[in-house]
């Protein structure tokens, strides 16, 4: 999924549900939903409407799953049977863009509950689905990108969550989709958080930002950090941006075989190019960079230097005072 989201539906739903239990493959098998939590997007505005239904599963809750939401069997005793709510929710979601963390889980739930049903209706059919899920992997890979992980990373609190519930994940869900989607956006709606002030709820969307270019040392810097980055990822032709690129030259090694390298001359020569050209009122930046990374190493080195001497005489001190206690 691209990370270059594009609005196709101004209405979306952030989604979320609760069930019976599950098979351990994830899929519903014999479990019921028995919480349907919604929350409403506009425009990338959360509108402050909401749906929350709670039904009767006909069937009883797995511990398991009762320790994670604590919705039990008799609370759900006299809620209505998902047929009963079947047309509020389908009016609610039609032709909109569900948005759904691990929506296969919570997807397969509902297209089940319409087979029980008898129903030709399938979730893909009414609305375009999007996996929070997707959009994670792309942003954090190889990282934590559950509800809780995700709310960490984005500083989105989430400390009512003590327990489960599919309308407060998906409350949750929406701020986390819309930090993740949209950058620096408004989260309020009109006639939301009445007591803030009018430039607390403007919308800064239309305002140009100022763009500050990097100088020179800035720009050295950051081609260096470049060119180290791709090196130990063994990519041969190192490119600076879209405009600098640095060719290995080719060593014969015989029998047709050649290595592929990179030496110090070179950057030095496609750092001085790229400032000369970017820069050109201010080339001599370059050999101020140098110096000051070399006055950086020269630091660094005496700190390391001295912790090993540090080191080496608590160690020599340690052994003195064994020595002693064993002449005793």
């Amino acid at each position: 999924m691209s990370l270059k989201y594009r609005e196709q539906c101004e209405r979306k739903i952030c989604l979320d549900t609760e069930t019976t239990g599950k098979n351990d493959d994830g899929t519903p098998g014999d479990h019921r939903i028995i919480e349907i939590g919604c929350v409403e997007i506009i425009k990338r505005r959360i509108t402050g409407r909401t749906m929350q239904l709670f039904i009767n599963p006909e069937r009883k809750v797995d511990e398991e799953a009762f320790s994670v939401h604590h919705i039990s069997d008799e609370f759900l005793a006299d809620k209505p049977k998902f047929a009963e709510i079947y047309q509020q929710f389908y009016d609610f979601i039609a032709g909109s863009e569900l948005i759904i963390h691990n929506a296969k889980f919570d997807v397969g739930f509902l297209n089940r509950e319409f087979d029980i049903m008898h129903s030709n209706v399938q979730v893909e059919n009414i609305c375009k689905v999007t996996d929070t899920l997707d959009i994670a992997r792309e942003l954090y890979p190889g990282q934590r990108i559950s509800l809780d992980a995700l709310c960490t990373k984005l500083n989105v609190d989430e400390s009512a969550r003590t327990t489960h519930g599919a309308l407060l994940d998906a409350q949750i869900l929406s701020e986390v989709y819309l930090a993740m989607t949209g950058g620096q956006e408004t989260l309020f709606a009109e006639g939301q958080d009445p007591g803030a002030s009018a430039d607390a709820r403007r919308d800064f969307s239309s305002i140009r930002t100022r763009v500050i270019r990097p100088n020179s040392f800035e720009m050295s810097e950051h081609l260096r950090y470049l060119y180290k980055m791709n090196q130990s990822k063994g990519i041969e032709h190192i490119g600076f941006g879209d405009e600098y690129l640095i060719t290995p030259k080719e060593i014969p090694l015989g029998e047709g075989k050649v290595k592929k390298v990179v030496d110090d001359d070179m950057i030095e020569e496609a750092l001085k190019s790229a400032l000369t050209r970017e820069y050109p009122a201010d080339a001599g930046v370059y050999d101020r960079y140098v110096k000051a990374c070399q006055e950086r190493d020269e630091k660094l080195r005496k700190i390391k230097q001295a912790k090993l001497d540090a080191k080496r005489e608590e160690l020599e001190e340690t052994k003195r005072r064994e020595n002693e206690q064993q002449n005793c």
